[in-house]
């Protein structure tokens, strides 16, 4: 035939139809749409309209589950090209992985270029295990760059709860300390 087939689910409840679309000319799926615009398409109201469970009560605090991005360069489908990922482990840690080799199917946590951990919600740049808020570490050396504009000033604000200090690259090309609660620069 032609066209699109739909599966629609009805609660027993109610009369109420939630479609599963599958589009055989597009090549679409669609879940809450019976018009999918993309491969995969997932309408829905809810703050959390998809959701990836991996049940068992056997996993490590380290087991992770997330969807993995492979992107070749041939026309070749791999099972094992996963170049980047998304992946969550149990107590609730967020990590941004990569892996220019394609090999994240197994324990991609080793290759987070980004961690964000649930417990604490710190942020680990190069580390899986943050111990400060933002926690930048390189074997070689950490790098946190402030890139202002043509003409325009770069700071860096250091804050507690009574003063405030800029470490100010200014207009001028010149590095400044800047007192921002005296409104002062004595350095």
């Amino acid at each position: 035939g032609s066209g699109l087939g739909e599966i629609q689910q009805r609660r027993t409840n109610d009369a109420t139809t939630y479609s599963l679309a599958l589009n055989p000319h597009g090549g679409n799926v669609g879940i809450g749409t019976s018009a999918p615009a993309y491969k995969f398409d997932v309408y829905g109201t809810d703050d959390i309209t998809m959701r990836i469970h991996r049940p068992s009560s056997g996993l490590a605090l380290t087991d992770t589950c997330g969807i993995g991005f492979s992107h070749r360069g041939d026309t070749n489908t791999s099972t094992t090209d996963t170049r980047a990922a998304i992946v969550s482990t149990y107590n609730g840690s967020l990590h941004l992985c990569t892996e220019p080799g394609g090999n994240l199917n197994s324990n991609p946590v080793d290759h987070a270029a980004l961690s964000i951990i649930g417990t604490t919600q710190n942020v680990g740049i190069g580390t899986t295990s943050p111990d400060y808020q933002l926690d930048i570490e390189n074997s070689s050396h950490a790098v946190a760059r402030l890139h202002a504009g043509t003409n325009s000033s770069a700071s860096l604000r250091l804050k507690n709860d009574a003063q405030d200090w800029d470490v100010n690259l200014q207009t001028n090309d010149k590095f400044a300390i800047y007192d921002h609660t005296a409104g002062t620069q004595p350095f």
